[in-house]
């Protein structure tokens, strides 16, 4: 919770792509936005306590990838460390 505003919501799948979505006062989600972001499957996604714009997500492809969600979804990632 907390990605890009009180009501946001960072989630990864099993196709390595993440999501952004926003819960709103009927309970319902919507999809804000989503991303290709590895390409094997994801299995961690982090909001920053510090910067709720930024989420980090993990995953089989040994990268972790830094995401700004004030970003168009079709930008690279804002960060990116790879395991050598």
């Amino acid at each position: 919770w907390g990605a890009g505003n009180a009501h946001g919501l960072a989630t990864v799948g099993q196709d390595g792509s993440a999501h952004h979505l926003q819960l709103q006062e009927d309970g319902s989600l919507t999809v804000l936005a989503q991303r290709a972001a590895h390409e094997l499957e994801a299995w961690s996604v982090e909001v920053s306590l510090d910067n709720p714009h930024l989420v980090l997500t993990g995953a089989d492809d040994s990268q972790l990838l830094g995401w700004d969600l004030r970003e168009s979804p079709d930008a690279a990632p804002a960060l990116v460390n790879r395991k050598s």
